[in-house]
């Protein structure tokens, strides 16, 4: 995982002008919505514990939940490879990958 900072006046910065993903934005957007996540497994508290067979558990919560939940510290849960399908009202916020700096070097974007 990557966190990123202060890339709004950059070139890669993939969101439109004057869309700020806020926690309360995205809970107010999209918090009723579902997403997978990851959560630690009994015998690792680490994500993806090389050592420990089966070391990620899955399961399902509400998107506002995931959110609030990121300011735990540490974080209890991941999301990775969460599609714009399963958030559809973040879509529109987001720039078409051809509009991003080197976009076309990548392709058509991937949904699962």
């Amino acid at each position: 995982p990557v966190l990123m900072k202060d890339m709004q006046s950059t070139e890669f910065w993939p969101l439109r002008a004057g869309v700020d993903w806020s926690d309360d934005y995205l809970r107010s957007r999209c918090g009723h919505r579902s997403v997978s996540v990851r959560t630690y497994s009994e015998s690792s508290r680490l994500f993806g514990d090389p050592f420990v067979r089966d070391g990620r558990v899955r399961r399902e919560m509400r998107f506002a939940d995931y959110v609030s939940g990121l300011n735990s510290q540490p974080p209890s849960v991941y999301a990775a490879r969460v599609s714009m399908a399963t958030l559809p009202e973040l879509a529109s916020d987001a720039k078409d990958p051809s509009e991003m700096a080197y976009g076309k070097l990548f392709g058509k974007p991937y949904f699962e």
